[in-house]
């Protein structure tokens, strides 16, 4: 019997060059998302886009500040946040 390969396939690193200027299909197969998710951050105003000739745009430098406002806190941080809460008296049920 011939047993499974345990080794994992490289994870391939995706380079944005900050004066690089991106198109909007180049920016769904550069990260791997879906059309909709570009389309729904573009128009939500999360994603900063221009637009000439009738072609979206996006700069490296505007692609480089959408991923990092989208970082997640670290667990630590917020269980740091949350025992400086309870250690201040703050509760988490609502007072009327």
């Amino acid at each position: 019997m011939r047993r499974a390969s345990t080794e994992t396939a490289p994870v391939a690193v995706v380079e944005i060059l900050p004066l690089g200027v991106y198109r909007l299909g180049q920016v769904k197969d550069l990260l791997g998302l879906y059309a909709t998710t570009i389309r729904a951050e573009r128009k939500a105003g999360r994603l900063r886009v221009g637009r000439r000739g009738r072609r979206y745009f996006v700069l490296g430098a505007w692609l480089w500040e959408w991923l990092e406002k989208g970082e997640l806190p670290s667990r630590q941080t917020g269980r740091a946040v949350e025992s400086a809460r309870l250690a201040n008296g703050a509760r988490g049920d609502k007072e009327s």
